[in-house]
């Protein structure tokens, strides 16, 4: 009743959140979950007088949206979360520039005719939307948009002519689920490798790559991609480093960011895991060559330490370097900071936040990392 109210009585401009419900995103194994406690039943409540839209409660979606929404002229901003969109055939949203779509309980087409009814929408984020499986954006400049665990996704055209800002978290995907039109480079050929997948983000100037293994097969001979992020100035890059041959991963991306600035490291510890490959009947050496092939060798050599001080960004551009969560202890971590602030010659600013440990190991480690510089103007903050 609430919500017909603020409907009938919206004037100039009206922004709602509906996210109702918390709930994991995605049940899928490979996809990050939401830590929420979900209660495995809700109560459903008594059915309105006034609720002739039919705003219902059911066990898998919390509610249904009234369809009066649909036809709100003053709405700007929609987020909504774990409800039934009720999409009625027309729609009149002038107005709307900002979506947020979090598991919704429709079908694709729903999806679509919703977007569809909104010309002025600019940033749109979809998450969690099982029954999606098409999306065509190329009647819309988005400025942003944002694709989360939609596993059944194929195809999403987008206009790109204005967008600044792309997020898509899932599994890598071939060039034909995103596919960016009205660019300055369009792509054309299938793609299914990680290297070939970022070249839609070449033209960009902040990239954050997050992957179990840092820099993940970049060095494996299945990564094949020459491009150069010529215009790249910030980069984040988020996971664990199991081997010394993951320091090879992080020394090429940097060799294809000549213009890098700032460099930022999210260090995730390396993880236990258990031995399943003599369960499954396979030979250690059969589980390190498959090991090989999807993520390249682990090999470090002397002449790999060497390239490290050829790289054009660390001699000539790169001023700052976060490193987050970082371990002394994790000997690929430790050679890796050595490699990069040895070789950083403009190097200004260091930013390091250790991971919790007894203050005479703190210290040590500060004593390391300060060791290590090259640039006489370098200066670090530790915490």
């Amino acid at each position: 009743m609430c919500l017909h109210h603020v409907l009938r009585h919206a004037s100039k401009e009206l922004h709602l959140d509906l996210r109702f419900f918390i709930c994991p995103i995605c049940e899928r194994g490979g996809c990050r979950k939401r830590k929420a406690k979900v209660k495995s039943r809700r109560e459903t409540p008594e059915k309105s007088d006034d609720d002739e839209e039919g705003h219902l409660y059911s066990t898998r979606c919390g509610y249904i949206l009234p369809r009066k929404l649909y036809s709100c002229v003053a709405l700007k901003t929609l987020c909504v979360s774990y409800a039934w969109l009720n999409v009625p055939e027309s729609i009149n949203l002038p107005l709307l520039e900002t979506m947020r779509l979090t598991g919704p309980g429709n079908s694709g087409r729903d999806i679509q005719r919703l977007i569809s009814g909104c010309p002025r929408l600019t940033d749109l984020k979809i998450e969690g939307a099982p029954n999606l499986r098409t999306l065509c954006i190329l009647d819309k400049r988005l400025r942003s948009f944002a694709l989360r665990c939609c596993q059944n996704v194929k195809s999403v055209p987008i206009d790109s002519t204005e967008l600044t800002t792309l997020a898509y978290s899932g599994a890598v995907q071939p060039e034909s689920l995103l596919s960016l039109h009205g660019g300055q480079k369009p792509l054309g050929e299938e793609i299914g490798r990680l290297g070939r997948f970022l070249d839609l983000f070449a033209g960009t100037t902040h990239l954050h790559v997050e992957s179990a293994r840092m820099g993940a097969s970049m060095e494996s001979k299945h990564f094949t991609s020459s491009l150069t992020f010529a215009g790249l100035t910030r980069l984040d890059l988020t996971g664990c480093l199991p081997s010394d041959g993951a320091a090879n991963a992080v020394r090429r991306i940097l060799e294809q960011t000549p213009k890098l600035e700032c460099l930022t490291l999210f260090l995730v510890p390396v993880p236990k895991e258990p031995d399943y490959g003599y369960y499954y009947g396979l030979q250690e050496e059969d589980v390190d060559e498959k090991r090989r092939e999807r993520d390249g060798d682990d090999l470090f050599t002397t002449e790999d330490e060497s390239m490290f001080s050829s790289i054009e960004c660390l001699r000539r551009r790169v001023t700052t370097i976060y490193l987050v969560g970082y371990n002394g202890d994790e000997l690929t971590q430790r050679l890796l900071a050595r490699l990069l602030l040895g070789n950083a010659l403009v190097l200004e600013r260091v930013c390091v936040k250790l991971v919790k440990q007894k203050l005479a190991w703190q210290l040590k480690q500060k004593h390391d990392i300060e060791g290590w510089f090259v640039s006489k103007s370098a200066k670090a903050t530790f915490t």
